[in-house]
């Protein structure tokens, strides 16, 4: 069995524009022993020649120009099988829509970040 030194950290992406969001998270799974990716826009995630190599995505729904639910779902007609995590502030009808649209989960940021921490081990014990 691998030792923890030597298991490559798993990369998680997020998407937000918040910077304080962004250095929060940051922190939080860099503490937890993740590498992390930012992007800033849902257009960026798009783009993005290393998307691929991602392990798991946390994805803020409300962002300028394409928002979380559109950016998910045109990640996913990509072909793309990193399991996306919607995080939103708001709106508490949108978890159905995000798994209809192929999110792994919806958590709320007002939940405490627990709970994105939570999902992102479960997204990531489903995927090995």
């Amino acid at each position: 069995m691998d030792s923890p030194a030597s298991t490559p950290a798993q990369t998680v992406g997020i998407v937000d524009d918040d910077p304080t969001v962004i250095v929060m998270l940051r922190r939080i799974l860099a503490h937890s022993g993740y590498r992390v990716q930012v992007y800033t826009s849902g257009e960026a995630l798009l783009d993005a020649t290393d998307a691929a190599a991602l392990d798991v995505i946390c994805l803020d729904l409300s962002l300028p120009g394409l928002d979380g639910l559109e950016t998910l779902a045109r990640f996913k007609q990509t072909g793309a099988t990193t399991p996306v995590i919607l995080f939103t502030a708001s709106a508490p009808d949108v978890a159905e829509r995000a798994r209809a649209a192929g999110a792994w989960a919806c958590v709320s940021k007002t939940g405490g970040w627990g709970e994105l921490r939570a999902a992102i081990a479960g997204a990531l014990a489903h995927g090995s």
